[in-house]
């Protein structure tokens, strides 16, 4: 059995999301924040692009704002991270002093040993670079959120 990370789950939040938030940064962010970003269609526009078998439904896709560390920061959280690679959550962060654009993501792993679960905290750049950060906090959306305010403080991290 292959645990490689479903396509459309994978697709969704590691091409698609960071893709939009990058061309459009400030505007994506405002529109999540004023309830005017339909994530449910992305994913079924991402999923149309995919074999019949391989379309995941939306259940549990959601997004919200939060003010984090002078960032305007939407929260999306996936449909349940099955894979290494999959997605628990992403912050799609936009700096409130210079508009500088970042988007993190919290990311299901196993380790090959023993097939123990952690997560890896990631974050993908303006030029479809990804840095791993190392092991991340446990999937719940409050650590998740202060694993980023830390990231978001540090203005030496990747500029977009």
């Amino acid at each position: 059995m292959s645990d490689d990370p479903r396509r459309h789950h994978y697709l969704f939040a590691h091409r698609e999301l960071p893709s939009g938030l990058f061309r459009l940064g400030i505007d994506l962010v405002s529109a999540g924040r004023d309830g005017r970003l339909d994530l449910d269609a992305v994913w079924d526009r991402v999923g149309q692009t995919l074999p019949d078998h391989e379309r995941l439904p939306a259940t549990g896709l959601a997004v919200s704002h939060h003010l984090v560390a002078d960032h305007h920061v939407l929260l999306v959280v996936f449909p349940a991270a099955q894979h290494p690679a999959e997605a628990h959550f992403a912050a799609m962060a936009v700096s409130a002093h210079d508009a500088r654009v970042r988007y993190i993501v919290l990311e299901e792993a196993r380790s090959v040993i023993d097939g123990t679960r952690y997560t890896v905290l990631g974050e993908w750049t303006e030029d479809g670079g990804h840095i791993n950060y190392g092991p991340g906090p446990e999937p719940r959306t409050e650590a998740f959120l202060s694993a980023v305010r830390s990231h978001l403080a540090d203005r030496s991290q990747p500029a977009s």
